[in-house]
């Protein structure tokens, strides 16, 4: 959802945040914890607006799971912890598209993009069928 689809996300900030310092950003989230997440959606909202149209969704789906490791982790560090976890996960998958670039392998990259790995499902029993069976 765009900042300008949601009239709550407007309410009382400031038109220049791009123009914020780290400072500025500090005292907003010292003094108002909630007027800051307000902010902080705003600006991350209008910077995929700005983005090309290919690419906002994927950006939304970032963002997306980024907001819901925040909600999972039980402080600041976790959350840093889990998006730190998060970009080595992506910067590992580049460096294997790289090397695969690389080494001349454009075929096996061109299947990897067209066709990702998938994940193997794997059939869970039902708790009845447990209790009858032991």
């Amino acid at each position: 959802m765009s900042s300008k689809d949601d009239p709550e996300i407007a309410l009382d900030l400031p038109d220049n945040l791009e123009d914020l310092s780290f400072d500025d950003w500090c005292e907003i989230h010292q003094s108002d914890p909630q007027r800051f997440e307000r902010c902080r959606l705003k600006v991350l909202n209008d910077l995929i607006d700005s983005a090309p149209p290919e690419s906002q969704s994927r950006l939304r789906g970032m963002m997306f799971r980024m907001e819901g490791e925040s909600r999972r982790s039980k402080s600041p560090l976790g959350y840093n912890l889990r998006l730190s976890s998060m970009m080595i996960e992506l910067l590992d998958d580049m460096r294997a598209q790289i090397h695969l670039l690389c080494a001349g392998d454009i075929k096996n990259l061109e299947e990897q993009v067209l066709n990702p790995a998938s994940a193997e499902i794997i059939p869970f029993q039902s708790a009845g069928k447990d209790e009858r069976a032991g």
